[in-house]
């Protein structure tokens, strides 16, 4: 998969199969779709590792698309990063980290939609805040269902939090379990 992520050009799509484990993160730097090629298709944090982020964006127009992202071991399942504006984040099944489910920094004009987030005790579940002069400006978060089985760890973040941005909305979507803000 690094290999493929590595060698990708804007516009391909990469399917996976399977589950792939991995001891390291993987980073989207260029405008492509990751996807499933079979179902329940996805990545993992390998048993024996730790990783800080699980999948990164740092590009424009990256899509992640029906995979399931087990965010066990590590902090942020993903993360769209400063210049990764219009990244789509659609119908994924993830199971959150420690820190977040789905960390956006920046990244305007993106959608968070129609995914099935399960925290165990997360910081925050799907969280969305400026970074310098960046805001979150028209990122849409629509019909996900945000589950915590255990508190969120932080007392003033919750299952969906958004810092800043204009012309954002946010509809349409469950949060339920023991989140201290929500």
């Amino acid at each position: 998969l690094l290999a493929a992520l590595a060698a990708a050009s804007p516009g391909d799509v990469i399917g996976i199969s399977g589950t792939i484990a991995g001891t390291s993160g993987g980073v989207v730097a260029s405008s492509v779709t990751l996807t499933c090629a079979t179902p329940g298709a996805g990545l993992a944090v390998d048993t024996s590792a730790v990783v800080g982020t699980l999948l990164t964006a740092t590009a424009p127009l990256v899509t992640i698309d029906r995979l399931v992202l087990n965010g066990t071991g590590a902090g942020n399942p993903f993360l769209a990063e400063t210049f990764a504006a219009n990244t789509h984040f659609t119908n994924n099944d993830v199971t959150c980290g420690t820190a977040t489910c789905a960390f956006f920094t920046g990244a305007p004009g993106s959608l968070i939609a129609d995914n099935r987030f399960t925290s165990s005790g997360s910081l925050t579940g799907v969280h969305i805040q400026p970074v310098g002069a960046i805001n979150p400006d028209s990122t849409r978060v629509e019909r996900n269902l945000i589950v915590a089985t255990a508190p969120s760890l932080n007392p003033n973040f919750g299952g969906i939090r958004v810092v800043g941005g204009r012309n954002v909305v946010i509809a349409n979507n469950t949060v339920l379990g023991p989140w201290r803000n929500s």
